[in-house]
């Protein structure tokens, strides 16, 4: 007869697996108090300069993630789902809150009770399978830096993408231009607004800016 895990402690294994891996992706890697609301996981880059707050849901098997009464104020920078938690290789899912509420299902009881979860046919894909990638320390400083250098532009003196790689360039001359520029063309201007909450003003024509 297999051993019933009790939820607590499947959700301690999801939430150190989670450290354990942001650790080997050299980041430093804190659980939070249990009374922080909504935010499990706190990571900073080595230099300090950057930091994500993470969601974890820790599940035994790949089931349905309840999402409570709403879910249009949806905390942290990325959603990690840990599934089959306290096996010998869980499976990470990496969402942002953005795809989160996208793929969302609304139920309502018999008493007319509204709940949202995420069903495993939406979240266990291979587009959001071990996603890691979103949270590579060096991508986080090039974002970072983005969001740096369009803070600091306005409508009177917007940044091309073309000024935005010339600025990357400079700052990390040991990276492949054309992956910094992979990126600004994810990040501007649909990630930074879609995933980051910034608005990102102006159009390809005209160059960029964050509006303050």
């Amino acid at each position: 007869m297999k051993l019933k895990v009790a939820p607590q402690i499947v959700g301690n294994a999801g939430l150190f697996y989670v450290c354990h891996r942001l650790s080997a992706l050299g980041w430093h890697a804190m659980p939070t108090s249990r009374n922080a609301k909504g935010i499990d996981v706190m990571c900073f880059s080595p230099d300090g300069k950057t930091k994500y707050l993470l969601q974890i849901k820790s599940l035994a098997k790949v089931n349905p993630v309840p999402l409570g009464s709403s879910c249009e104020k949806l905390m942290g920078d990325y959603w990690i789902i840990v599934t089959e938690a306290i096996s010998k290789r869980p499976t990470c899912f990496i969402l942002t809150p953005a795809e989160v509420r996208h793929w969302a299902h609304k139920g309502q009881n018999k008493e007319g009770k509204v709940s949202y979860w995420l069903q495993p046919s939406k979240y266990a894909k291979d587009d959001f399978r071990e996603r890691w990638d979103l949270l590579k320390p060096e991508k986080a400083f090039v974002i970072a830096s983005i969001v740096e250098f369009l803070g600091s532009a306005d409508s009177d003196h917007p940044l091309s993408k073309a000024d935005l790689l010339k600025k990357l360039t400079t700052r990390f001359p040991d990276r492949p231009p054309e992956a910094m520029k992979k990126t600004i063309n994810t990040q501007v201007p649909a990630g930074l607004a879609k995933q980051k909450g910034f608005c990102v003003k102006g159009t390809s024509a005209t160059g960029y800016w964050i509006e303050q």
